[in-house]
């Protein structure tokens, strides 16, 4: 079910022509509004899945919304792009969460998790990913190049697919999306991401 700001609906209902949609809505930014929060937590009852972060933006709407679903998600949670710089502010609510949760981040958005330089992230994506399932019990899917998946307790996945066509706009999205659509089917999380992150890099 996709869900965006109202003020968007016409650019989106034109592409998505056969979807079910749900307008929300929007503050004065053009983005989701913190007054859709009960709307929201109506139509996660029947969702299998949940993916937050793509096109979402930033703001004080923004971020109390992905804090309410964050803590009160009770299925798979896939957190990416704006979903990940939300919780850069508050990284322990990671803590509270209860739902099985993958986190999607580029180094870039790693670096501002981790408040950590962004080359030594880089230069050894396997250690960072490490120390931070360390700390946090989310699945982890640190993207670029030998994409690293890793958790608390399970061998780490250093991905061998994918080329150069992926460092572009929008192919992150994809990849979040794909993680949740097999996490929705009742995928292990950390499966679904390791699946996911395998299929995405041969589709590039």
């Amino acid at each position: 079910l996709p869900i965006f700001p109202d003020k968007a609906y016409p650019a989106i209902a034109s592409k998505l022509t056969e979807q079910v949609l749900l307008p929300l809505p929007s503050n004065e930014n053009g983005r989701i509004s913190a007054a859709a929060e009960e709307k929201l937590l109506t139509a996660l009852k029947r969702a299998d899945a949940l993916l937050i972060g793509p096109g979402l933006g930033v703001d004080f709407d923004t971020e109390t919304i992905v804090n309410k679903l964050l803590l009160s998600a009770e299925i798979p949670i896939v957190l990416d792009a704006d979903g990940i710089n939300v919780i850069s502010k508050n990284i322990d609510i990671l803590k509270e969460v209860k739902a099985p949760l993958v986190l999607t981040p580029h180094p870039g958005e790693m670096s501002r998790l981790c408040n950590a330089d962004i080359c030594s992230i880089v230069s050894d994506k396997s250690l960072t990913s490490k120390y931070f399932t360390d700390d946090y019990t989310p699945t982890l899917v640190l993207k670029g190049s030998n994409t690293v998946i890793a958790e608390r307790g399970r061998p780490q996945y250093i991905n061998s697919t994918g080329s150069p066509s992926l460092a572009r706009a929008g192919s992150g999205d994809l990849l979040s999306g794909m993680t949740a659509a097999l996490a929705a089917g009742g995928m292990d999380t950390f499966e679904a991401a390791v699946c996911a992150v395998y299929i995405h890099g041969m589709a590039g």
